[in-house]
C-alpha cells in the first residue's frame, strides 16, 4: 500500500492535485460552492415561507392590493364577478362607488378606465343597482383637487396666502369705501373709489386702466375671479419649475383612449363613443404649444370630462348619480352579491402622488360605506 502511495506521489496527477489543494483559489472555490448550496437551500425555505404567507394573506378579511393605478385591474375583477352573479340571480345586486372624479385612471390606466366604464354599464343593464358619488365639477373639493394636482406645493402655499391677503384687503377696502364723504355716483365719489381700488387691488385697477368699461366693483368682490387670477399666476410659475412633469402629464392626456375595435353591441359602442368624446375634450384644451396652456385649460377640461361621463350615465337604467359638494376621505367600490359584500378602497392624499388600495370583506368597512352613503343622501335631501 505504501509503495502504491509512493508511486502515485511520483506521478504528474499528484503534483497537479497538490497544487490545487494548496492554492487559495481552491479554498475560495469550496467556499463559493458551500455558499451556493446554502443559498439554494435557503431559497427553497424562503419560497415555502412566502407561499405560506400568501395563503395567510389571501385568507385575511382585508388585504393590500398595491399603489394606484395597480389596483384598477382588481376593481374591474370585482365588478366582473358581480356581473356574472347578477346575470343568473333572481334578485337585484348593488354596487356603491365613491370616486373623487369620474375619469378615475383615465391617464394612468386608460384601458382599465374604459373597461371599468364598460363593466358599470353592463351591470346596470343586467339589473344591478349602481350608485355613483363623485365631486360636483363646480364644488370646492373639485376645485381644490385641481389646484393640488397642478400647482407645485410651495406655490400652492403662496396661492393660499394671496387669497388670505385678498380677503384682508377686501375688508379694509369695504370699510374705507363706507367712509367716502362724496355723494354716490358723483365724479368725486368715483375718483375716491378708484383710488382705493388702486391701493388695495392693483391688478384689477390695471385691468380697468386698460379697459375702462370693465366692472371694477364686481371684480373686487368676486372671490372666484381673484382665485382664478392667483391660480394662473402660480400655475405659470409651476410650469417653469416642473416643465418635464407637466409635459409628461399633457402627453399622457393626448394619447387616445383604447377602444374596442370589434364593437357590435350597444353598450360597447356607447363606451367607445364616450371615449372618443373624452379624447376630443382633452385635445381641445391641451393640444397646443406648452407656453400657451393655462390653468383654466386644465380646469375646464376636467369639468367637461366629468360632464361627458355624467351625460352617458344619466341615460342608463339603474344608475343613480350623486354629485358631492364635500370632500371624500377615501375612494371605494362596494359590491353586494346576495348576502355577501366586498369592497375595494383607496386612500387619496394631497401630500402623496400615490394612492394605496386594499380589498376587504370586513363588515366594518361595508357598514362605514353604507353610513357615508346615507349621510350624503340625507344632506342632499335637506339641501333640496
Amino acid at each position: 500500500m505504501k509503495n502504491l502511495w509512493n508511486k502515485f506521489k511520483a506521478t504528474k496527477g499528484y503534483r497537479v492535485v497538490k497544487i490545487i489543494m494548496d492554492s487559495a483559489s481552491f479554498a475560495l472555490f469550496l467556499s463559493v460552492a458551500f455558499f451556493a448550496y446554502e443559498m439554494s437551500e435557503g431559497k427553497r425555505e424562503t419560497e415555502e415561507v412566502v407561499n405560506n404567507l400568501m395563503e395567510i394573506q389571501n385568507s385575511l378579511s382585508t388585504r393590500y392590493l398595491g399603489l394606484f393605478p395597480e389596483y384598477i385591474s382588481s376593481i374591474n375583477t370585482l365588478l366582473e364577478e358581480a356581473l356574472e352573479h347578477q346575470k343568473t340571480s333572481k334578485y337585484q345586486d348593488s354596487i356603491i362607488i365613491f370616486e373623487d372624479v369620474l375619469y378615475y385612471g383615465i391617464r394612468s390606466d386608460a384601458e382599465g378606465f374604459r373597461r371599468m366604464n364598460h363593466n358599470i354599464l353592463l351591470l346596470a343593464h343586467n339589473g344591478c343597482h349602481v350608485t355613483i358619488a363623485h365631486y360636483a365639477p363646480h364644488s370646492m373639493p373639485f376645485n381644490q383637487m385641481v389646484k393640488d394636482g397642478l400647482i407645485e406645493s410651495n406655490y400652492l402655499k403662496a396661492q393660499k396666502l394671496y387669497l388670505n391677503n385678498y380677503l384682508s384687503n377686501l375688508k379694509k377696502f369695504n370699510q374705507e369705501c363706507e367712509n367716502i364723504q362724496h355723494a354716490p355716483h358723483s365724479q368725486e365719489h368715483k375718483e375716491s373709489f378708484l383710488a382705493l381700488a388702486k391701493k388695495y387691488f392693483p391688478e384689477i385697477y390695471q385691468e380697468y386702466s386698460r379697459n375702462s368699461n370693465s366692472n371694477v366693483l364686481m371684480r373686487i368682490n368676486d372671490f372666484l375671479y381673484m382665485d382664478s387670477i392667483s391660480c394662473e399666476l402660480y400655475f405659470d410659475s409651476t410650469k417653469i419649475v416642473q416643465e418635464k412633469q407637466l409635459q409628461t402629464k399633457i402627453k399622457g392626456y393626448l394619447i387616445p383612449i383604447p377602444q374596442d375595435k370589434n364593437a357590435k353591441d350597444g353598450i360597447t359602442l356607447q363606451v367607445n363613443q364616450m371615449c372618443q368624446q373624452l379624447d376630443n375634450v382633452m385635445h381641445a384644451h391641451l393640444n397646443k404649444p406648452y407656453n400657451e396652456i393655462r390653468y383654466v385649460d386644465f380646469k375646464n377640461m376636467y369639468k367637461e370630462m366629468t360632464q361627458t361621463i355624467v351625460q352617458l350615465y344619466k341615460t342608463q337604467p339603474n344608475i343613480e348619480m350623486l354629485p358631492l359638494n364635500e370632500s371624500l376621505m377615501m375612494s371605494c367600490w362596494l359590491t353586494k352579491i346576495g348576502d355577501s359584500e366586498r369592497a375595494i378602497f383607496a386612500f387619496p392624499s394631497k401630500y402623496s402622488t400615490e394612492e394605496i388600495g386594499f380589498v376587504s370583506q370586513d363588515r366594518a368597512f361595508s357598514d362605514y360605506i353604507h353610513t357615508m352613503l346615507n349621510g350624503i343622501k340625507n344632506n342632499n335631501f335637506h339641501e333640496d
